[in-house]
């Protein structure tokens, strides 16, 4: 099953740390940092599979030497505080070859890092994990300022996510440099799974989003069953908790020592396989309710057969007509039966009588005196 991880963080200079000791140690080479005279030899390292350096097309040709690089680093950075380098995390899918694997992480840091102006150096491991198998990931270390001429210029500070202050605490303000560089390593290995013909995919956003996403899906009539249905088995997968990483602890852990980090993820597992135990209890409950159900029907249809229903047809109608407001339905019927009626002679009123009568008011001749008509 293909699995999301994506950790991005800022090294600096504090606690001793430099970038020269830490390329020697993802690479497996062997560094001298010329700025304390340290040398760093880790070519004994087992489990690194691949190494190179990318650069922009403005980048000088000694950026793609690795102890050139960052050395480079370490004497452009005057403070003793100094952020050095930006650290990017990222699991490789196991249902990919190794060379599609490389070729992943390389189409990314590209279209992300190179193509923005930085330099980035890249290691692939391939440990072994707790289930025995392979384990791919991909170190990138990315520089942080940009390229002017042959060396190295101001702090690129766009690439950083936007910090603020209230209230004398610090938070962060924007989170789009950080979310953008999540989000596009999702759609980087959805991509290559999907030229590799594999059904899997993988979701950059947090179980919590996602399960309350299904949820929503599983619950909207406008959608087809059979996804509603998908959706709700969706969320009760994604009904777990997220797995904590050993770390430095995984090396002490395949050496059979147990860890705190070790005893934390174990804890953890456990109460994802109890969740999981339930949820599936309750799928094959419904599914027995539903087979039950299944089976009173057809039962019911076999003692109906040939039966006339046609009494319980005119109870049911009785029952739906009761309470029902008919008024208006009264009174169409009784317009339907008036109007059936033959239209009768009416007798004609005493006012009509007399209006038809001659008048006996004397009338004067045009001639002659008046006379009684």
């Amino acid at each position: 099953m293909a699995i999301y991880h994506a950790s991005v963080k800022v090294v600096g200079r504090g606690g001793g740390r430099s970038s020269v000791a830490a390329s020697a140690y993802r690479s497996g080479e062997c560094l001298t940092n010329e700025r304390d005279g340290n040398t760093h030899d880790y070519t004994k390292k087992q489990g690194v599979v691949h190494r190179e350096i990318m650069t922009p097309e403005n980048a000088p040709a000694w950026m793609s030497d690795r102890s050139k690089l960052w050395n480079g680093v370490e004497a452009a950075e005057k403070r003793k505080d100094a952020q050095l380098f930006r650290d990017v995390e990222i699991a490789l899918p196991r249902e990919l070859s190794r060379e599609e694997q490389i070729n992943l992480v390389r189409d990314f840091v590209k279209e992300r890092c190179v193509d923005h102006g930085m330099v980035a150096d890249i290691a692939v491991h391939e440990p072994r994990a707790s289930d025995g198998e392979k384990q791919p990931h991909a170190h990138i270390m990315l520089t942080m300022r940009h390229i002017e001429g042959e060396s190295f210029g101001n702090k690129a500070r766009e690439w950083n996510p936007d910090f603020a202050t209230k209230d004398g605490k610090g938070f962060v303000k924007d989170k789009s440099p950080l979310l953008g560089l999540r989000e596009g390593w999702a759609e980087h290995i959805n991509r290559a799974l999907e030229r590799a013909h594999i059904a899997e995919r993988v979701d950059h956003r947090s179980l919590t989003v996602q399960r309350e996403v299904a949820l929503e899906m599983s619950q909207d009539q406008t959608r087809p069953e059979p996804e509603r249905l998908l959706a709700e088995r969706c969320a009760q997968d994604l009904d777990r908790e997220p797995q904590p990483k050993l770390g430095a602890a995984a090396a002490m852990e395949r050496r059979g020592v147990q860890t705190d980090r070790g005893d934390q993820m174990r804890a953890v597992q456990g109460r994802n396989r109890e969740r999981q135990g339930v949820w599936q209890q309750v799928r094959e409950w419904g599914a027995q309710a539903l087979d039950k159900a299944r089976d009173w029907a057809v039962e019911l249809r076999e003692r109906l057969a040939g039966v006339d229903l046609s009494g319980l047809r005119t109870a049911n109608l009785s029952a739906a007509l009761a309470g029902a407001d008919l008024s208006v339905l009264r009174q169409a019927n009784q317009a339907a039966e008036r109007a059936k009626q033959p239209t009768m002679a009416r007798r004609p009123t005493k006012e009509a009588v007399i209006s038809r009568q001659p008048s006996r008011t004397p009338s004067k001749g045009r001639d002659g005196p008046e006379m009684d008509l």
